[in-house]
């Protein structure tokens, strides 16, 4: 788990693959960017903004949109197209909202899960209690992508393996020659 203005790789990668200039951008900037442990594979964007007007609100709801986007497209190329959702969350204030997006037959389709709120008052909390629903299901789907993505990991490190010593000239045992 990485907080604090940190920058996606999936989003470096996109702009690399549509050739932008480098020096106009290094890549988005996300609250807290959700990433397998011991792997520089992503696996959510999720952003918390202090309340704001609407229009700044959809910026930042649509920047983490492309955002999930990327990083979708980075797990469906490691995983050969296996994995095809990701589960993120959006705040504004105290209210916000978990969304999956999905690629379907090449569209990316966002649908709103679940309505989140941080309660401001202890009568607020028997409300919260949906809240704390919907974490434990946004925690149960990482868990789920956490270990396809790994299983991915380990499939493509396999593949490079056999693919080096396989395909190499020199790793194909000879009968030395009798003279």
């Amino acid at each position: 788990m990485m907080d604090g203005e940190t920058v996606s790789s999936s989003t470096r990668l996109e702009m690399q693959s549509n050739n932008c200039d480098p020096t106009t951008g290094f890549g988005r900037k996300i609250d807290l960017l959700l990433k397998v442990q011991g792997s520089l594979v992503e696996v959510s964007s999720n952003e918390w903004k202090a309340k704001q007007t609407s229009r700044l609100a959809m910026k930042q709801q649509s920047k983490n949109l492309r955002t999930n986007a990327s990083i979708l497209n980075q797990m469906s190329l490691l995983s050969k197209t296996k994995l095809n959702k990701v589960m993120a969350i959006d705040f504004v204030g105290i209210f916000g909202y978990m969304y999956v997006l999905q690629n379907v037959r090449g569209f990316y389709v966002a649908k709103a899960t679940s309505s989140l709120f941080v309660p401001k008052d202890a009568k607020e909390l028997p409300l919260f209690k949906n809240t704390i629903k919907a974490l434990f299901k946004w925690k149960a789907f990482l868990e789920a992508t956490i270990d396809e993505v790994n299983e991915a990991v380990l499939l493509d490190q396999l593949e490079t393996c056999v693919h080096q010593h396989v395909d190499s000239p020199s790793a194909i045992p000879t009968t030395p020659k009798l003279t």
